[in-house]
């Protein structure tokens, strides 16, 4: 028979060989596909892993036992080019930049959590004040006509409509549907194979909270086609913005740098994730310190920066 000792080795082994084997796969994932949709998979694998695993606390730091593998995204807007029917004008294009922005914040603020890692995601610091942060994605406008300053890209970000709220959804547990970048909102993990196409999109759409019918009244949302001929009807209160996807139960906040002024070849943009950092206090040797961090070093809302890129380091401390 086995020692009680013996079978805690035995776990603690079994335990190791899966943080190994799940680093080797996190790397070869990455190192495989070398694509930006999939480095947002293994980023939020490797934040939740940190999250999950214990650390070690020395006097000086703390180290985490799994590494962050994270990658800042490089591109210029728009994406691809500017439609070129009649009904396109300038303010749709500056939309077009608009959204792409908005949909990479929320694409930040999904990988690293929505707000419900209660850790320090990057580890504590020795001492400073700033907060560690992650760049997600830095962008230069291409083209663009005129420009978009800190306001309208806070009013893009408050009132677009990002994702519907499903009906199983309880503010808590990460988000099940598709984002805004394609309009597309997921499939219904309901959805059997023994359905048709048309019962499939119908049922999607019952899902989410809406009713799949020929037309819309004005106080409903159309958000996509649900069997042949018909739409998605979805009650207004149902569906959330960016911002609101970001700064929802109060865990998030995202903040548009003051002054910023989008631009077309003007600056390098950034978007980043920060996140509350504890000050590594000396707090058996040193009761001062201990009291200093009990009054002042209180947690705070993780936050998503939107600013030019030269201007990060103002806001906090970044992370490679």
């Amino acid at each position: 028979m086995h020692r009680k000792g013996d079978i805690h080795l035995e776990t603690l082994i079994v335990v190791i060989l899966i943080m190994v084997g799940f680093f080797f796969v996190a790397k070869g994932v990455l190192f495989a596909t070398e694509q930006a949709k999939y480095t947002k998979a293994v980023c939020k694998l490797s934040v939740l892993m940190r999250e999950k695993l214990p650390q070690i606390d020395t006097p000086v730091t703390d180290i985490k036992l799994f590494p962050l593998e994270c990658s800042t995204i490089k591109d210029d807007l728009p994406l691809s080019a500017y439609p070129t029917t009649g009904g396109t004008t300038d303010r749709t294009k500056q939309e077009i930049v608009e959204k792409q922005i908005a949909v990479w914040a929320a694409d930040c603020w999904d990988q690293f959590g929505e707000g419900y890692i209660s850790k320090n995601i990057f580890g504590k610091v020795w001492a400073g004040n700033q907060d560690k942060c992650f760049i997600c994605n830095t962008f230069k406008i291409k083209e663009m006509p005129g420009s978009v300053t800190k306001q309208e890209l806070e009013h893009y970000l408050a009132t677009a409509h990002y994702k519907i709220i499903e009906k199983n959804y309880a503010g808590g547990g990460g988000s099940s549907g598709g984002g805004g970048a394609s309009g597309s909102f997921g499939e219904s993990s309901q959805t059997t194979t023994t359905l048709t196409a048309d019962e499939s999109l119908k049922e999607e759409c019952e899902y989410k909270g809406g009713v799949c019918q020929a037309g819309c009244g004005a106080n409903t949302e159309v958000e996509w086609q649900c069997s042949a001929g018909n739409k998605c009807c979805v009650d207004p209160s149902m569906v959330i913005s960016y911002m609101d996807y970001v700064q929802q139960g109060d865990r998030g906040q995202i903040s548009v740098a003051e002054g910023l002024v989008l631009e077309e070849k003007k600056d390098v943009y950034a978007i980043t994730f920060a996140s509350h950092t504890e000050r590594q206090a000396l707090a058996a040797y040193h009761p001062l310190v201990f009291v200093y961090d009990l009054l002042f070093n209180k947690p705070e809302r993780q936050r998503i920066y939107i600013s030019r890129f030269n201007d990060v380091k103002d806001y906090c401390n970044v992370q490679d």
